[in-house]
């Protein structure tokens, strides 16, 4: 992700120029970072520190809101602690969950004003440019929880104007970046690149379980110690729970506003937040999605503000509920703590994220010998593309930062037509280094035979073979 940043502080368009699925404002984002500080990983961390702070904030102010201080500091606890050190690194998911926070900030709480309906519509509109299906969920539900609280009291006409700012700003948001790209000549491969692809392609190879990979999650804390590895056991165990009990919390919201229509009653306070919670979740029990434990973790705070809109309609939930969570970020607070505190002195800890891709991938130290600043290069294994290119100042000779490694090579990851352009680019461009495993080599010699004569294996690397003098043939 951070090198397709890169990638466009360089000046190539996204999608146009390079293969990204995800949407463009994570990688517009860092590669403004990148353009200022150039490719720095530390400032890289830096600001994904501060997004994801920033988070946190927003949670906090919707939960607020809702159920008061308590639940929302617990709350904002527990996701900077249990949650973002599932996967504590810069991905368009944490920024994609930071615009759905301050979206349902503005939104929660009693009929907020046209503006902010239309910051909140702008939030979502960067949201559904982030990651499409978090974004595209959490902006039908609040269109569709808007609508409904003016029909709560009989006030249609009141919630369809509610309804136009959000629905403007997020149309505003998405339309001018799809000019940008029509600007550019790449709406048609952006559109490809974001909707097309990923139904036919990703959908198809990463769609899990619930909770998948939840026995590798556990049996990678069996190390630590006694009570640490309980609890760090037991944050995993949580994380998989939690959309469950945003499926539960919100699901009783929206029945209790279901009979508040049949009522006439006036709407519920905190029925937004709950559709939303209920409609970004409800993927992960009925699609066909990645549902592992890391991509629970991506959407496992919407459990608290489902828990913040029971408690606006229940208040008796929130003595229990505060209590529960409360204890909970105790626990989680002091395991983050502990293991901060240990991985910082850990002996054995690499000092930089330099050191840390050379100590994981045997190649990296043959790959650095190899090649100089700007040289042209491929390299695939375990996704450690990205990685390799940052910290050799080297330049990817094809589209595609990721090639699809092991037995993902022979699957439908990447169509026919993606691994017959990059065998092509590779043949037109002639990397000095390229660095797959068997399965990828095999892959690029069915799109572009004439690498098998171009190419001879050192090791782990394959050279370019030297060119022919003049008069030999």
């Amino acid at each position: 992700m951070l090198y397709g940043a890169l990638r466009v502080a360089q000046g190539e368009v996204l999608y146009r120029d390079f293969f990204e699925f995800q949407g463009p404002v994570f990688f517009w984002l860092f590669s403004w970072l990148f353009g200022w500080l150039g490719p720095s990983m530390p400032a890289a961390q830096a600001l994904q520190v501060l997004l994801n702070a920033s988070s946190a904030l927003g949670l906090a102010v919707v939960v607020a809101r809702l159920a008061g201080p308590v639940i929302a500091l617990t709350s904002s606890v527990l996701f900077v602690c249990l949650i973002v050190p599932m996967w504590p690194h810069a991905y368009p998911h944490w920024l994609a969950l930071l615009f759905v926070h301050a979206a349902l900030a503005l939104l929660a709480g009693a009929r907020p004003a046209w503006w902010r309906l239309g910051l909140a519509g702008a939030c979502l509109g960067l949201s559904m440019a982030t990651i499409q299906s978090l974004g595209v969920a959490a902006f039908g539900a609040s269109v569709v929880g808007v609508l409904v609280s003016g029909a709560g009291a009989r006030r249609w006409r009141a919630g369809v104007m509610a309804a136009l700012p959000l629905v403007a700003g997020a149309l505003i948001v998405v339309g001018v970046i799809a000019a940008l790209f029509a600007a550019h000549g790449a709406l048609g491969d952006l559109a490809w690149a974001m909707f097309e692809w990923p139904f036919k392609h990703y959908r198809g190879i990463n769609s899990t379980s619930y909770a998948a990979f939840l026995v590798d999650h556990l049996d990678s804390n069996r190390s630590q110690p006694h009570l640490w590895r309980l609890l760090s056991q037991a944050g995993v165990v949580v994380i998989a729970a939690l959309p469950l009990l945003a499926m539960i919390f919100g699901g009783a919201v929206i029945v209790a506003q279901g009979r508040a229509l049949l009522r006439r009653a006036a709407p519920i306070a905190g029925v937004v937040p709950a559709i939303v919670a209920v409609a970004v979740v409800l993927p992960l029990f009925v699609a066909h999605t990645r549902s592992d434990v890391v991509h629970l973790a991506f959407l496992s705070s919407l459990a608290f503000v489902a828990m913040a809109a029971a408690v606006s309609h229940w208040p008796a939930l929130g003595r229990r509920l505060g209590l529960a969570l409360s204890v909970l970020a105790g626990v989680f607070a002091l395991n983050f703590s502990w293991k901060t505190y240990r991985s910082t002195t850990h002996p054995d800890r690499p000092i930089s994220f330099k050191q840390a891709w050379e100590k994981r991938f045997t190649f990296a130290e043959a790959l650095e010998a190899a090649v100089k600043p700007g040289d042209r290069v491929v390299v695939g294994p375990e996704g450690s593309g990205g990685y390799a290119y940052l910290f050799t100042g080297t330049v990817n000779a094809t589209s595609y930062t990721y090639l699809p490694f092991g037995w993902r090579a022979e699957s439908d990851y990447l169509s026919s037509a993606q691994w017959d352009r990059a065998g092509r680019e590779i043949v037109e461009r002639r990397p000095v280094v390229i660095v797959v495993d068997d399965e990828q080599w095999a892959r690029l010699l069915r799109s572009a035979p004439a690498l098998s004569s171009m190419y001879e294996q050192r090791d782990e690397l394959r050279h370019l073979r030297p060119a022919p003098s003049p008069g030999v043939p």
